[in-house]
């Protein structure tokens, strides 16, 4: 089996540079770039670098720089980095070429929040309603499931993962998951929470539009998540940021439990 990590940048070659040394040489692993910045350092690092499958070139945004890298690939497994997320557990690869079961595979990550440090996420191993079930940079995906559910939705500026994994799973698609610690840091640098509402409301319309919210028990957590998300708003606007970062700790300990 063969697995292709495919890459998205824009103007951050160095973040691209940390992202790349972070994967581990091997034959069977092809790394895919998807260039669509105007940054001459990328571009000549590419070009310059052929055994990376690459292409530069302006996108239409996130969900589209990762649908060429489907077309680019030649793998049987599709592996998610942004440029700035780096691997820190080169164990995960090699136990995802070694996975004969599943459809799509995951794990958890460490966040490098900026107001809050180095925050641990796990998959919270519960309904979509809840949130995404697991995190992006972790998902390895088999490449029939693509063919079968299709690319990213364009029309998705945020939560394009988000409807991809509805998708998934209204297709019966089944998942495993990866029992060592987290593997991947994710740069948190470019993370906004002013853009929080937004996801939000494209997380109800990709409930919606695969039907999973007439699912009672979906409904009713996506209900309690949007109130979990008002209540840190709260605490936040009263200055309980240390009180946020022990829930949200907290909350990866209980994901941890759940799994074991």
């Amino acid at each position: 089996m063969k697995i292709s990590i495919i890459s998205i940048t824009f103007n951050n070659y160095e973040e691209l540079i940390k992202t790349l040394r972070s994967i581990p040489e091997d034959p069977r692993v092809e790394i895919v770039v998807i260039n669509g910045g105007g940054c001459e350092q990328t571009k000549d690092f590419l070009e310059n670098n052929s055994e990376i499958v690459s292409v530069s070139e302006p996108d239409k945004g996130i969900a589209d720089a990762f649908n060429k890298g489907f077309d680019l690939a030649s793998g049987d497994l599709f592996l998610f980095l942004n440029s700035g997320d780096i691997l820190i557990e080169k164990r995960y690869i090699d136990w995802l070429l070694k996975q004969n079961e599943g459809d799509f595979f995951y794990a958890g990550i460490l966040f490098d929040d900026y107001e809050y440090g180095i925050v641990p996420i796990y998959p919270h191993n519960r309904n979509i309603g809840y949130g995404m079930p697991y995190p992006h940079q972790t998902l390895a995906v088999k490449r029939y499931v693509v063919e079968k559910i299709g690319n990213f939705n364009l029309s998705y500026s945020i939560a394009m993962d988000y409807e991809f994994t509805c998708r998934m799973i209204k297709a019966g698609f089944c998942g495993k998951q990866f029992d060592g610690g987290p593997v991947v840091l994710m740069d948190g640098a470019g993370v906004s929470r002013v853009k929080e509402l937004q996801s939000i409301k494209d997380a109800l319309r990709a409930l919606w539009s695969s039907k999973l919210i007439y699912r009672p028990f979906i409904s009713v957590t996506f209900v309690l998540r949007c109130l979990r998300i008002i209540a840190r708003k709260i605490m936040e606007f009263f200055g309980l940021r240390s009180l946020v970062k022990k829930y949200k700790i907290s909350k990866a300990q209980r994901a941890l439990k759940r799994k074991r």
